[in-house]
């Protein structure tokens, strides 16, 4: 597969600089993509390089991932990758347009759709399907343990990992069908040489439990308001299935399903073709 070439935007929002990635021709129409926990911008590049050509494509690096900044804090909340979403599409000028998340990604492509419903176009959440169930009696030692883990260094001193190599082995780990050749690729965008080996780029602030979790009963407003033709995709070996969803699912008005065989959570780096194909066929099935 020929890999798309990719130009970084940099623009500030809220005095954190941060990082995307632009694809292809910006004449064409618009797609934004956003990417999972703990990953980046660049493992979109193995579904973007089948879009390319008919799509001006966008690849967000939340705030401490990727090659974005830091909050000085080490405060995330969801409200604030809305600060990310807008930040980029005000940057770009971008008017209305498909909006695509995997996982966490999907979750935060939900809340904008919900809140700028104006501006999305179409929704597409791969694996993307809400938090997971939580008990409100662990918030305060959630809590407890992010005051610690930020009062203890967790930033200043992150695990080292000794090669890109031992970088991709571990993304196999988590992604059982991802190949070598991508799995090299991608883990060279994921760390960074420091003295001793390699540390992910990722805030380690992000590893702390946050003190602010969403719940599945809170983030069922943000399904209701979706007004977006959406098209949620599951992987066929991810860790949930279409029937266990029902309960979520019914919030959304307009919404499809899919299943990619051959894939696990990690749709589009383990199995980008077929992601790509059936993403092109929901955009293009709809705007006809």
């Amino acid at each position: 597969m020929r890999m798309p070439i990719a130009t970084n935007h940099r623009f500030d929002v809220t005095g954190i600089e941060l990082n995307a990635l632009l694809y292809g021709n910006r004449e064409k129409p618009p797609l934004v993509f956003l990417h999972g926990f703990a990953d980046h911008a660049h493992a979109w590049q193995f579904v973007i390089a089948d879009l390319v050509d008919d799509y001006f494509c966008i690849a967000l690096d939340f705030r401490g991932f990727g090659d974005s900044g830091w909050n000085p804090q080490g405060v995330y909340l969801f409200a604030e990758y809305q600060l990310d979403v807008a930040g980029v599409v005000r940057s770009l000028g971008l008017e209305r347009f498909p909006l695509i998340g995997h996982s966490m990604g999907g979750n935060i492509a939900v809340q904008y759709a919900a809140v700028f419903p104006e501006k999305v176009e179409k929704l597409v959440l791969v694996e993307g399907f809400g938090p997971p169930p939580r008990d409100p009696d662990d918030f305060p030692q959630r809590t407890a343990d992010w005051v610690r883990g930020l009062l203890q260094g967790e930033r200043k001193h992150p695990r080292t990992i000794d090669s890109v190599e031992t970088a991709a082995a571990r993304l196999q780990e988590t992604n059982p069908h991802l190949p070598d050749d991508r799995a090299l690729i991608l883990a060279g965008h994921a760390v960074r040489q420091v003295e001793g080996g390699y540390v992910w780029k990722f805030d380690p602030a992000h590893r702390l439990p946050s003190p602010h979790p969403y719940t599945p009963d809170e983030f069922i407003a943000f399904w209701k308001r979706i007004e977006a033709p959406t098209l949620s995709l599951h992987g066929a070996e991810g860790p949930y299935s279409i029937e266990m969803m029902h309960d979520r699912y019914r919030h959304i008005r307009n919404l499809e399903t899919g299943v990619i065989e051959d894939a696990a959570h990690g749709i589009h780096v383990e199995q980008p073709a077929a992601l790509a194909r059936s993403i092109r066929g929901f955009l293009e099935a709809r705007a006809g």
